[in-house]
């Protein structure tokens, strides 16, 4: 994996209140103070590109430290949820698949999961898993509806129902900056906005 030295930026929506993490110059070297985070049920990590590599860099390394130090145990992606069960199986055993060849297969996945850094998370969460009682799942959380208003709407719906009740559920929301903003608007509401009211 290259090595960076810059992200220009990265959005995080938390669940029950808003927080922005915006940084012009963030670099390997700089902390993010993850404590902050800790005692959240749902941080959304948006990206304003898909696909770029200074970005896929940093979420690698917020979400292994959302993992590690706070107990997140479920990573919810911006992909559908049948496409994405394969990564989940792929993470929960001790199969030695080529998760890369699968990854590509699988029409279903959209582009922006089949890169290297996204394996390399993969294999650290199936590691991770391997050595703790808490394991991580992935689940995919978007619709198949090309209607933009109805997509964020059904988004939404299915955040909800993957976390439940259950106060145990600690979420790490993957998805384009537009989805997770909390736009909440008369023309326009964004999943962000329907996971505010909610």
């Amino acid at each position: 994996m290259k090595m960076f030295t810059q992200i220009f930026l990265a959005t995080l929506l938390v669940a029950h209140g808003v927080l922005v993490y915006s940084q012009n110059s963030y670099t390997k070297t700089s902390k993010i103070d993850t404590a902050l985070l800790c005692n959240r049920r749902i941080i959304a990590i948006g990206e304003a590109t898909h696909g770029s590599h200074q970005e896929q860099v940093f979420k690698d390394s917020l979400i292994r430290n959302l993992v590690k130090v706070c107990g997140f145990n479920t990573i919810l992606l911006e992909a559908n949820r049948k496409a994405v069960q394969p990564l989940n199986s792929y993470i929960q055993s001790d199969t030695t698949v080529d998760i890369r060849n699968e990854m590509i297969r699988d029409y279903r996945l959209y582009w922006v999961w089949k890169t290297d850094e996204y394996v390399e998370l993969l294999d650290w969460i199936k590691q991770h898993n391997k050595n703790t009682g808490r394991k991580v799942q992935l689940v995919g959380i978007d619709v198949n509806d090309n209607s933009v208003k109805m997509r964020d709407s059904l988004m939404a719906v299915n955040v909800k129902y993957t976390m439940g009740d259950s106060q145990n559920s600690k979420a790490i929301l993957l998805a384009q900056d537009s989805h997770i903003a909390g736009y909440d608007h008369s023309d326009f509401t964004s999943m962000g906005g329907y996971l505010k009211r909610m």
